[in-house]
């Protein structure tokens, strides 16, 4: 998760659950210290649309690998880049 280009990857709940359900996330993190009450969706939504859950030790060290200076609970890598304005384009463009 080191390498990854932070137009391809969204953190927080919010975030991640839109990306979700609008198709996409590729794979999602949790981190295993998450309170589950806030999760429970996530994980729901990842089965459903069967997208590949990944744990993180914490959320501490989830934000840092996110290369953010807060914890994070959740985070996905996306299938489509983020341009700005919320533009998407494929990952090979």
């Amino acid at each position: 998760m080191n390498n990854i280009n932070s137009k391809m990857l969204v953190v927080g709940m919010k975030q991640t659950l839109s990306q979700i359900k609008n198709g996409n996330a590729a794979a999602v993190f949790i981190a295993q210290d998450a309170d589950e009450s806030l999760i429970t969706k996530i994980k729901t939504e990842c089965e459903n649309s069967d997208i590949e859950i990944r744990y993180a030790i914490s959320m501490k060290l989830l934000g840092k690998a996110c290369a953010i200076s807060r914890p994070a609970a959740c985070a996905a890598i996306l299938k489509k880049e983020i341009k700005k304005g919320g533009e998407e384009s494929n990952a090979n463009d």
